[in-house]
């Protein structure tokens, strides 16, 4: 099972993070840090991870969507849409936007409970 993501960007609460790992930690909680040089049991993702309810994945979605540029316009244009919506990371509100199909998809599926 992978136990690390590698995600082009991570949209956090307060900020973009470039080139970060989504971690799983043994007690089920999600940490977000710097690559390193240990890539074992890691998956690369060709997305954006971000972390929002429900009810709010498709209009942040939309925006990630809509947004003109590359990762980083799109993480900017998300972060200032919707500041209230964005989320503290854990795993039920994880989500992948990939940039290949402008389409997001649940975390989860790399790390079914």
């Amino acid at each position: 099972m992978n136990k690390k993501l590698l995600a082009s960007a991570v949209i956090l609460p307060d900020a973009v993070r470039y080139n970060q790992f989504v971690k799983l930690e043994p007690s089920g909680q999600l940490s977000v840090i710097p690559v390193d040089s240990e890539l074992s049991e890691t998956c690369f993702i060709n997305g954006i991870i971000f972390f929002c309810a429900a009810d709010s994945l498709p209009d942040i979605v939309n925006t990630l969507r809509e947004a003109d540029g590359g990762i980083a316009e799109k993480c900017h244009a998300a972060i200032s849409t919707h500041p209230f919506h964005l989320l503290p990371p854990t795993l039920p509100n994880a989500y992948i936007y990939d940039l290949r199909t402008s389409s997001a998809t649940t975390v989860r599926l790399f790390w079914p409970s």
